[in-house]
Protein backbone atom coordinates (compact mmCIF):
# COMPACT_ATOMS: atom_id res chain seq x y z
CA UNK A 1 0.00 0.00 0.00
CA UNK A 2 1.69 3.48 -1.05
CA UNK A 3 1.93 5.98 1.48
CA UNK A 4 -1.23 8.42 1.82
CA UNK A 5 -0.22 12.22 1.82
CA UNK A 6 -2.80 14.80 3.03
CA UNK A 7 -2.23 18.10 0.91
CA UNK A 8 -4.30 21.62 2.75
CA UNK A 9 -3.85 24.20 0.18
CA UNK A 10 -5.79 26.78 -0.94
CA UNK A 11 -4.16 27.85 -3.81
CA UNK A 12 -5.07 25.86 -6.56
CA UNK A 13 -2.13 26.16 -8.67
CA UNK A 14 0.39 25.02 -5.47
CA UNK A 15 -1.97 22.58 -4.79
CA UNK A 16 -1.93 20.57 -8.42
CA UNK A 17 2.06 20.99 -8.48
CA UNK A 18 2.43 19.44 -4.57
CA UNK A 19 -0.29 16.38 -5.93
CA UNK A 20 1.55 15.96 -8.65
CA UNK A 21 4.48 15.72 -7.16
CA UNK A 22 3.52 13.24 -4.85
CA UNK A 23 2.05 11.25 -7.26
CA UNK A 24 5.30 10.85 -8.86
CA UNK A 25 6.61 9.19 -6.59
CA UNK A 26 4.25 6.50 -5.82
CA UNK A 27 2.69 8.11 -3.30
CA UNK A 28 -1.01 8.55 -2.80
CA UNK A 29 -3.05 11.76 -2.12
CA UNK A 30 -5.74 12.94 0.24
CA UNK A 31 -6.99 16.05 -0.73
CA UNK A 32 -6.68 18.86 -1.39
CA UNK A 33 -8.16 20.41 1.07
CA UNK A 34 -8.51 24.15 1.11
CA UNK A 35 -9.85 24.83 4.74
CA UNK A 36 -9.09 23.31 8.37
CA UNK A 37 -12.79 21.92 8.60
CA UNK A 38 -12.61 20.19 5.29
CA UNK A 39 -8.82 18.63 6.19
CA UNK A 40 -10.48 17.34 9.30
CA UNK A 41 -13.00 15.95 8.31
CA UNK A 42 -11.05 13.98 5.04
CA UNK A 43 -9.14 12.56 8.20
CA UNK A 44 -12.28 10.97 9.57
CA UNK A 45 -11.71 6.94 9.46
CA UNK A 46 -8.18 7.67 7.55
CA UNK A 47 -4.62 6.47 8.23
CA UNK A 48 -2.15 8.67 6.54
CA UNK A 49 1.56 9.10 6.40
CA UNK A 50 2.05 12.40 6.30
CA UNK A 51 0.57 15.97 5.28
CA UNK A 52 2.17 19.34 3.95
CA UNK A 53 -0.07 22.35 5.22
CA UNK A 54 -0.38 25.94 4.06
CA UNK A 55 -0.26 28.01 7.18
CA UNK A 56 -3.11 30.39 6.83
CA UNK A 57 -6.17 29.18 4.69
CA UNK A 58 -9.32 30.90 4.30
CA UNK A 59 -10.69 29.61 7.23
CA UNK A 60 -7.91 30.45 9.52
CA UNK A 61 -4.58 29.34 10.63
CA UNK A 62 -3.89 25.46 10.52
CA UNK A 63 -3.22 25.42 14.15
CA UNK A 64 -6.21 22.66 14.78
CA UNK A 65 -5.01 20.52 12.24
CA UNK A 66 -1.48 20.92 13.20
CA UNK A 67 -2.01 19.86 17.01
CA UNK A 68 -4.47 16.74 15.56
CA UNK A 69 -1.41 15.48 13.60
CA UNK A 70 1.00 16.39 16.29
CA UNK A 71 -0.72 14.53 18.64
CA UNK A 72 -1.57 11.49 16.33
CA UNK A 73 2.16 11.15 15.81
CA UNK A 74 2.06 11.96 11.83
CA UNK A 75 4.78 14.11 10.24
CA UNK A 76 4.07 17.31 8.73
CA UNK A 77 5.62 20.44 7.02
CA UNK A 78 4.27 23.82 6.99
CA UNK A 79 4.49 25.65 3.83
CA UNK A 80 3.25 28.83 3.58
CA UNK A 81 3.63 32.34 2.20
CA UNK A 82 3.08 34.04 5.20
CA UNK A 83 4.79 33.32 8.60
CA UNK A 84 3.71 30.74 10.73
CA UNK A 85 0.83 30.95 12.91
CA UNK A 86 2.28 32.73 15.93
CA UNK A 87 0.52 29.81 18.17
CA UNK A 88 2.27 26.95 16.05
CA UNK A 89 5.56 29.16 16.20
CA UNK A 90 4.98 28.81 20.03
CA UNK A 91 4.60 25.38 20.88
CA UNK A 92 5.54 23.66 17.34
CA UNK A 93 8.81 20.85 18.12
CA UNK A 94 11.70 22.59 16.18
CA UNK A 95 11.51 19.53 14.35
CA UNK A 96 9.12 20.82 11.96
CA UNK A 97 10.09 21.99 8.68
CA UNK A 98 8.71 25.29 7.59
CA UNK A 99 9.07 25.62 3.93
CA UNK A 100 8.84 29.16 2.54
CA UNK A 101 6.56 30.07 -0.75
CA UNK A 102 7.30 29.97 -3.68
CA UNK A 103 9.83 26.74 -3.56
CA UNK A 104 9.32 23.93 -6.03
CA UNK A 105 7.84 21.08 -5.00
CA UNK A 106 9.88 18.76 -5.30
CA UNK A 107 11.63 20.55 -2.62
CA UNK A 108 9.03 20.38 -0.01
CA UNK A 109 8.27 16.61 -1.13
CA UNK A 110 11.86 15.61 -0.11
CA UNK A 111 10.95 17.68 3.25
CA UNK A 112 8.33 15.82 4.09
CA UNK A 113 9.94 11.98 2.75
CA UNK A 114 13.06 12.83 4.84
CA UNK A 115 10.70 13.76 8.18
CA UNK A 116 8.40 10.45 7.17
CA UNK A 117 11.65 8.50 6.65
CA UNK A 118 13.02 9.26 10.53
CA UNK A 119 9.64 8.68 12.45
Amino acid sequence: MNPLILIVEDEAMVSLALELAVIDLGMDVLGPAASVAHAIALLEGRSISGAILDGNLGDGDVTPLAWRLLDDAIPFILHSALVTPAILDEHLPASIPVIAKPSPPSLVIRALVELMDGV
